[in-house]
This record gives C-alpha cells, sequence and structure tokens, in this order.
C-alpha cells in the first residue's frame, strides 16, 4: 500500500498485507467472546495503545460507550468507526467517532485493534452478505485475528486512513504516530495464555448461556 492509496476496508488492506493469514467464519456470539478477551486482557493492560473499534451500527457502540470510553483513558488515541452521522471527539479521553457511509464496505466490518508493543492484537471481522432475516446473535462473520505486532500496526494505520477520509482532525497525527514500522518482538507467553484462557472461558460461556460480563481487570 502506498500513501497515495485509498483504504475502503481495513479487512482488504490488511488481508492484501498479509494474505498468508488465516480466514476462518464465526458466529456473532464467537466474536463477542473473542473481542471482550482482546479487551480485558490487551486492550486494558497495554501501555498507551493505539485503540480502534468498529461497531458497525452506531447504536452497537451505543452499548459499549461505557467500556470503550474507560479503554480509551488509557490510551495513546482511540477510534471508534461506525454508522454515526457525523464526526464526534470526546478529546478528554482521547475518543474520536467515525462515521462510514451505510452500505459502504466498513459498515460491515467488526474490528477490535490494540496496537501497543508490549500486548499486540487486533480482531478483524466481515459480515456475509444476504443476512438481513438471521438472528443477531447467528449472524456469520469471515474474521482473523492475531498478536503478531507487524500485522496489528497494518490494521491500525489502515483505520487511521478511514478516520483521514472522513475528515478526523485526529487522523493525520495519528497516522505520522503510527508512521514507524514497528520494533519486532513477541508477546510474552504468560499474556498469550492469559488472553487464551479468557477466550476459553467467554467462549464456553457463549455456547451454554449468557456472556459474562468483561472485567476490564
Amino acid at each position: 500500500m502506498t500513501s497515495s492509496d485509498t483504504v475502503v476496508s481495513v479487512f482488504d488492506d490488511v488481508l492484501a498485507q498479509f494474505p498468508g493469514l488465516e480466514v476462518h467464519q464465526f458466529h456473532k456470539s464467537t466474536l463477542l467472546g473473542l473481542s471482550w478477551a482482546i479487551e480485558d486482557e490487551f486492550c486494558a493492560r497495554a501501555d498507551r495503545p493505539v485503540l480502534v473499534a468498529a461497531f458497525q451500527k452506531a447504536e452497537f457502540w451505543e452499548r459499549s460507550r461505557e467500556r470503550w470510553t474507560s479503554l480509551a483513558k488509557i490510551s495513546h488515541q482511540t477510534l471508534v468507526i461506525a454508522d454515526f452521522e457525523d464526526l464526534g471527539a470526546e478529546p478528554d479521553v482521547n475518543l474520536t467517532t467515525v462515521p462510514v457511509a451505510p452500505g459502504s464496505p466498513m459498515s460491515r466490518e467488526w474490528i477490535v485493534v490494540c496496537d501497543a508493543t508490549d500486548l499486540p492484537a487486533a480482531l478483524i471481522a466481515r459480515e456475509l452478505p444476504g443476512q438481513s432475516t438471521v438472528p443477531d446473535r447467528k449472524r456469520e462473520f469471515e474474521a482473523f485475528w492475531t498478536t503478531e505486532l507487524d500485522v496489528v500496526r497494518a490494521a491500525s494505520r489502515a483505520s487511521a486512513q478511514i478516520a483521514a477520509a472522513a475528515g478526523a482532525p485526529v487522523a493525520a497525527p495519528l497516522l505520522y504516530h503510527l508512521a514507524e514500522q514497528p520494533v519486532s518482538g513477541s508477546v510474552s507467553a504468560s499474556a498469550v495464555s492469559r488472553l487464551f484462557n479468557r477466550i476459553v472461558v467467554y467462549l464456553d460461556r457463549a455456547t451454554t448461556g449468557p456472556l459474562p460480563l468483561p472485567s476490564m481487570a
């Protein structure tokens, strides 16, 4: 990708750069478990991360507003992407809401990104078409997730370009912040273990009953 390219889909942009990523199909209930695990174990613990969340619809964001506002307080910058009517900002918590047009590629995408050198993680998903009559928790997505820092950085850069295209003032300084190639490294085994354990717990609850409330701790 060059600086002149226009990003219209984080999912497609990251896959174009890393075609070896494995893509799987998940129901929404599974994505909720994966998302909450990443938020609890990485987003809430990382050192000044760049955070990105794509919710598809503004109503889904409203359900998570309190949670993500808390996460944003410890972030370098947080981007929230959904079908908002206009740009919005909560500068006291470094949070910017980014509108995408209904029917655009981004309106189908579900994203959780934690861009931090100590605890990088990204979950990138796209809703499959033709599910207007499917119950909400049964909706299916194609998705990939990773703790590889270079892939995570590609996702945060693509998201910042989406924000730039929407006219978000924070986009230019954020792209500058993300311009450097991340220092290569690996997530500690203990961090990966904590993430895996929480994923298992949340997914088990998702198949047997209501998902547990995320702890953010």
